[in-house]
């Protein structure tokens, strides 16, 4: 649990990075079909939790595939999802050619307590709450910064893994999620669950070593790393593989 021993003012600062340079590689692909999702439905709203531990949005059997490892608290990130949602939403998720999905990179302990949160509801409201996140995600980092002395100190003497439970309750997340179908007791029970808490911190290391992850956001698009960090750069990346 060392990653999470340093200060969050270090974590907002290392949050800054981007990912790792990458070779896109070969992503040039003929154009593919539009895949109709079943009746009633939309692609955007069916997800899956993947043996990786991320979380799946789209056509599970998408031939293009965008992963993206990200930070709660990194500033690209928020801006990627602002910048990307609705258009990645509605022109390649929806069209069953594209999945998307999300992997948690924690980078800090006010990052473990949004992702514990946001995973404590449904899976199906995991992409909804963590793109209202990120809508909020400013707001939210500004609060951090402006803690007082005081919580700051308890922060720092607390155990590693008390230290996301604190956050919430000094950054009002209990009522912040509350508002949006995650009751206060739910959270507490998944913000108590030290077990996964450190599930989720050793994802991290595990992502690093295997797929050399070093910063966020980074991304692939069918197992190419690719060396952008930009929507308009991913989005023609994506059409190069095929979905245009």
């Amino acid at each position: 649990m060392r990653k999470f021993a340093t200060a969050l003012t270090t974590a907002f600062a290392l949050s800054l990075s981007a990912c790792g340079g990458g070779e896109e590689g070969s992503l040039k692909g003929e154009p593919v079909a539009e895949v109709k999702a079943p009746e009633g439905q939309q692609w955007v709203d069916t997800v899956s939790v993947t043996e990786e531990g991320g979380y799946l949005i789209g056509n599970p059997d998408a031939p293009i595939k965008l992963t993206e490892y990200a930070s709660y608290t990194c500033p690209g990130c928020g801006k990627f999802s602002t910048d990307a949602s609705e258009e990645l939403d509605s022109s390649y998720i929806n069209s069953g050619k594209v999945s998307l999905e999300y992997r948690n990179f924690i980078r800090d302990p006010l990052d473990l307590a949004a992702a514990v949160a946001i995973r404590c509801g449904t899976k199906e409201s995991f992409y909804p709450l963590s793109k209202q996140f990120f809508e909020s995600q400013i707001e939210i980092l500004t609060q951090a910064q402006q803690l007082d002395q005081g919580v700051n100190q308890r922060i720092s003497a607390a155990d590693p893994l008390d230290r996301p439970g604190i956050y919430a309750e000094a950054l009002g997340l209990y009522e912040y999620f509350g508002q949006r179908g995650i009751a206060r007791d739910q959270l507490q029970a998944c913000l108590s669950d030290k077990e996964n808490l450190q599930k989720l911190a050793d994802m991290v290391e595990g992502y690093s070593k295997k797929y050399d992850i070093q910063g966020t956001p980074t991304f692939f698009v069918n197992g190419n790393k690719l060396n952008t960090v930009g929507w308009n750069d991913v989005k023609k990346l994506l059409q190069d593989a095929g979905a245009r």
